[in-house]
């Protein structure tokens, strides 16, 4: 029977699913707090506080710009901002499936294909993170190193330097493209991969130090580098208070023991199973792998998992690159041990579906080291099963089976894209937020806003003390360059950040007679963690006796 191509349809059913699951879903909340934050300030991007560096603030107003253009409310607004997710996914695709053609031609449609589901299907609750942006960026990256050089290497340099200061913990997630393109590259300079380290000094001497110079990861690290450089130098000279914004931020940072911190990073490890499959599936995927293969994969996830423990906080999108890992590995396995792994990844998503969307947060809470269990003997399942069909068949017929791979990675990134499901397993926050869930918080967050905006007019400066999603809902502008008041909001909750110059600067604007009214959420800035002073100030300039109430949110006027 003649071969057809199926990855054209593979990737509209793609499409189809992400048009159908995800471009319906209100955006997250940390990214409408980037929006609001943005959208009230009376100051520059550069100029306004957002808990986001820099270099992501200004990628989020390439965005937000064309997105206001389009849509005349938050609806359509929201909706522009999914669609423009897909374009820049899909870009990334595209630039990662066009460098492969030239240097792994069979294996371009299954990985591009599967990189690009792995960005977009459990897009609900991460899309326009730092960590999500700088996956794309990866993904693109390493398309375009294997583009005719100097050019691509020099472009795709450039893009792995934009990744790596997006956050500056996304700096491992960079490099993991640059892992991918040292290895990818490896056999044609290097000749046989070392076995050993005595093998080294013989692999080294074979080397073409010229033609060495000229591989695109060299090239590529160079840009990167020279890049790196330039935006550090323009930090200093020209936005010389950012850098104050990033130290005075990371004490923030909640400072855990070592056996909490290790208990919850095998928790979001666990999530991260539950919710994307291909997780599990990775030991058994790399059986009978090559060397360059498993040195890629294991290597990516080992980077992927970094940002996640230097920040000391574990949300699922710090593990962004894992869903886009773990659809490659799968890819690849499948190839390698045959259709039964394809039925047996089914299991895994038939049990997300039942977890993410039928199981109460407080039985999933309850019983998590259970559940986790479950999944990690599962794993270990396709593992054996997978050692003895591998050795026991002859070499499968590749394309078709990485046909089948790329589809099932698209079909078991569904369960965490379903409107009933939760964003996350068992991890604070997401654990309570699905799309059905945000859709009705919001149509009362939204309501509330606008009553509020109505009711004082919409040009009228206020003080916010509320999370970014209240100012999103509210949207009146304000004069104070901490939109959110993050840090008056930490108060005493995080002490190291009382004596910095960043939470003094923050205090000063509560005083500013420009802003009209304090529009509160007690809830997120709660009194009794204030400092004495802090509730002096708030008193002194607003008078909340005569404030007036919009569901969580309470109006106070300027004395």
């Amino acid at each position: 029977m003649p071969w057809r191509n199926p990855y054209p349809l593979i990737v509209l059913a793609l499409l189809i699913c992400v048009a159908v699951l995800t471009v319906p879903a209100p955006l997250a909340n940390d990214i409408r707090y980037e929006i609001g934050t943005h959208a009230v300030s009376q100051f520059g991007v550069a100029q306004t506080f957002s808990h986001r560096p820099l270099m992501h603030r200004f990628i989020m107003e390439l965005f937000f710009a064309p997105s206001y253009a389009l849509s005349s409310d938050r609806i359509g607004f929201e909706i522009v901002m999914r669609v423009l997710a897909i374009v820049f996914s899909g870009l990334a695709g595209a630039a990662l499936w066009y460098g492969m053609r030239r240097r792994l031609p069979r294996l371009a449609s299954p990985i591009s294909v599967a990189a690009v589901a792995g960005l977009l299907l459990p897009s609900s609750g991460v899309a326009w993170e730092p960590d999500w942006v700088a996956v794309v960026l990866t993904v693109a990256g390493v398309g375009l190193c294997f583009l005719p050089r100097p050019i691509g290497p020099i472009a795709g340099g450039i893009v792995f330097a934009v990744a790596a200061v997006l956050k500056f913990v996304t700096l491992p997630i960079a490099l993991i493209g640059l892992l991918a393109v040292l290895l990818l590259e490896e056999r044609p300079w290097l000749g046989t991969w070392p076995r050993t380290l005595r093998e080294v000094p013989d692999a080294l001497r074979r080397l073409d130090r010229t033609d060495l110079l000229l591989r695109p990861v060299i090239i590529a690290t160079l840009a990167a580098i020279v890049t790196g450089i330039v935006w550090l130098i323009l930090l200093v000279t020209v936005w010389p208070w950012e850098i104050t914004w990033l130290l005075d931020a990371s004490k923030m940072q909640p400072v855990r023991p070592l056996g909490p911190k290790t208990a919850l990073s095998f928790e979001l490890l666990g999530n991260s199973m539950i919710m994307w499959p291909a997780i599990a599936l990775v030991p058994a995927a790399l059986v009978g792998a090559t060397r360059i293969e498993k040195a890629v994969v294991i290597g990516s996830l080992v980077l992927a998992w970094i940002p996640m423990q230097l920040q000391n906080q574990f949300f699922p999108y710090h593990l962004a690159a894992f869903p886009v890992i773990g659809s490659v590995a799968l890819v690849l396995g499948v190839r390698r041990g045959g259709r039964w792994l394809a039925a047996y990844a089914l299991i895994a998503g038939l049990g997300s579906v039942v977890a993410l969307t039928m199981i109460s947060p407080p039985v999933r809470i309850a019983w998590v080291w259970a559940f986790i269990a479950a999944w990690v003997l599962y794993a270990a399942g396709g593992v054996l099963l997978q050692r003895r069909l591998v050795r026991a068949r002859s070499a499968p017929a590749n394309r078709r089976l990485s046909a089948l791979a790329t589809l099932l990675g698209v079909l078991l990134l569904i369960p965490v894209s379903l409107p009933a499901a939760k964003w996350s397993f068992t991890m604070d926050p997401s654990r309570y937020f699905s799309t059905n869930y945000s859709l009705d918080v919001n149509k009362s967050l939204l309501s509330s806003g606008a009553a509020i905006s109505s009711r004082i007019g919409p040009d009228t400066p206020v003080l916010y003390f509320g999370f970014g999603d209240l100012v999103y809902a509210v949207g009146n502008p304000t004069w104070c360059k901490f939109p959110t008041n993050v840090f008056v909001q930490r108060g005493q909750w995080e002490k190291p950040i009382l004596p910095t110059a960043t939470y003094a600067d923050n205090l000063k604007c509560l005083d500013d007679p420009r802003n009209k009214y304090l529009v509160w959420d007690s809830d997120y800035v709660t009194e009794w963690r204030q400092p004495p002073a802090v509730m002096a100030i708030v008193e002194r300039n607003f008078d909340c006796s005569e404030a007036f109430q919009y569901g969580l949110m309470t109006v106070c006027p300027r004395r």
